[in-house]
């Protein structure tokens, strides 16, 4: 009984904890026309910092005071800037932290042949390492974790420990044989996952 108590606490303080935003932005539809609206964004009150783990889901947004709602099926991506920094979010299918098919949006970091991208959830424990960039999380309890993406190939998850992260990578990037050197040197290692996709993209991507 106590475990389901906390469980509600914990619920209501997660509610509680979230505002809107409102933001102006840009959507990109399925049939690749532009919109500018006033994005409403889900911020978390007190770390002041957007809750991506909801926006992954759906996007609500204002057309003439009406407010309206759209799943990630509905739409390409959507950009805005929030607190100085530009956002963008496209959407994708078969998450493989997911049990789902159904598209989410992802907040993408690098763009280029090898994307970068960050799934938001919020289904780890507080203080667990999850990358990039040596960043560990313990004021929510989110989990920031990694997804790369070539081209028009489904999402690939590398794994954060050393050995599994060196076997998926050689596999994976083997058309870059520069960048799997420093990872068997251990130059490169999830911790720099952001300098690994650059590389790639500077010296081993080819123009289609």
């Amino acid at each position: 009984m106590n475990k389901k108590i906390l469980v509600v606490v914990l619920g209501l303080i997660s509610i509680l904890n979230l505002h809107a935003e409102k933001i102006e932005g840009t959507i990109k539809f399925n049939n690749d026309s532009t919109a500018r609206v006033t994005f409403e964004i889900p911020v978390q009150l007190f770390l002041g910092e957007i809750d991506y783990s909801s926006l992954q889901d759906k996007v609500v947004y204002y057309n003439l005071d009406k407010k309206i709602k759209l799943k990630p099926n509905q739409l390409k991506e959507i950009n805005f800037k929030f607190n100085g920094e530009d956002i963008r979010m496209i959407s994708c299918n078969k998450n493989p932290y997911a049990f789902s098919d159904d598209p989410f949006l992802l907040r993408i970091i690098i763009d280029g042949k090898l994307k970068l991208f960050i799934y938001h959830s919020t289904r780890g424990p507080v203080g667990v390492y999850v990358g990039p960039g040596s960043k560990w999380r313990g004021k929510s309890g989110d989990l920031e974790l990694v997804l790369l993406k070539k081209n028009n190939d489904e999402l690939f998850e590398p794994h954060f420990s050393d050995k599994k992260f060196k076997k998926d990578m050689s596999v994976y990037l083997s058309d870059c044989p520069s960048v799997i050197q420093k990872i068997d040197n251990d130059l490169y290692n999830i911790d720099n996952i952001r300098q690994i996709v650059i590389d790639y993209n500077t010296n081993c991507a080819t123009k289609e």
